[in-house]
């Protein structure tokens, strides 16, 4: 599951395409994935942009890798730190103020509680993924 997840959170949540983040990503993937088992099924919902209801377990998964990511951060998209990671590859150095937008945008997404909340701020953050495949 791994081999579907990692590429996929690099894009969304713009963290830098280095040795070092992909273990940090990894890490965060292999805890969360111990704490809030996805189904495969679920992933490639998710992935398709499927517009049907997810499951709370993968929703609390998204929050538990931006948390752990440093990302968020008491219910909230930390959006210093996301820019931050963002600029900090080469490819998005120009895109700064499209960065910015996005992020704006995306931090105001609220949920029912902290794990909707993730959920749709990763989900808005997957919407734009284009921007991170420069």
């Amino acid at each position: 599951m791994k081999i579907i997840f990692i590429p996929i959170l690099f894009v969304a949540f713009a963290i830098v395409n280095t040795k070092a983040d992909m273990n940090t990503i990894t890490f965060a993937i292999d805890a969360c994935l111990k704490q809030f088992h996805v189904s495969k099924t679920e992933l490639n919902n998710y992935y398709a942009n499927k517009n049907i209801e997810f499951s709370d377990t993968l929703k609390c998964h998204t929050k538990c890798v931006l948390e752990t990511e440093n990302l968020f951060k008491n219910g909230k998209l930390d959006v210093e730190q996301f820019v931050k990671n963002a600029l900090m590859a080469p490819a998005q150095k120009n895109h700064e103020a499209e960065i910015n937008k996005i992020v704006k945008d995306c931090a105001n997404q609220e949920g029912v509680n902290d794990c909707d909340t993730a959920f749709k701020v990763g989900r808005c953050l997957y919407g734009h993924h284009n921007l991170f495949l420069h």
